[in-house]
């Protein structure tokens, strides 16, 4: 039997849950494989994509987790998060230019993001851009106490 759009939206959005709750138990290989399926469903559910990244990232597989936050991108350019998402999978590939870059991308899009001064500051750190990374850090440290994220 054809699944309606909407039935198949509804499918996409139970195994998308599912995979993100499976991710934070700690079954990678399961959540990987709902949002799998919830991204072949809806290639552009950008949150789907994002957070197949994050389980790709969270089992090592950072090459894998590019090209996930590259599609989340695609779909949702305007989201922080997923600039920081793709950056830091970049810094675990060692590709720290691309990663500084993604950093300044989500810092543009939410300037308060403590976390993100930190990490281009790890990734500026590794450059041996060390005047630049004090700044981020202390950037970092300003912003603590307001950012919501922490």
């Amino acid at each position: 039997e054809k699944e309606s759009s909407s039935g198949k939206r509804v499918k996409s959005k139970a195994l998308y849950h599912r995979g993100n709750t499976l991710r934070e138990l700690g079954d990678l290989d399961a959540s990987i494989a709902d949002l799998k399926q919830a991204v072949e469903m809806e290639d552009k559910n950008a949150m789907a994509h994002n957070n197949l990244g994050l389980s790709y990232f969270e089992r090592q597989d950072h090459k894998l987790a590019v090209q996930h936050f590259w599609k989340a991108l695609e779909n949702d350019p305007d989201k922080a998060i997923y600039h920081n998402n793709r950056g830091l999978a970049y810094f675990q590939l060692q590709r720290y230019d691309e990663a500084s870059e993604d950093f300044d991308k989500a810092i543009q899009r939410d300037s308060d993001n403590a976390n993100i001064y930190f990490n281009r500051g790890n990734a500026a750190l590794c450059m041996g851009a060390f005047d630049s990374a004090i700044q981020d850090f202390d950037d970092a440290i300003k912003r603590v106490p307001n950012d919501e994220n922490n």
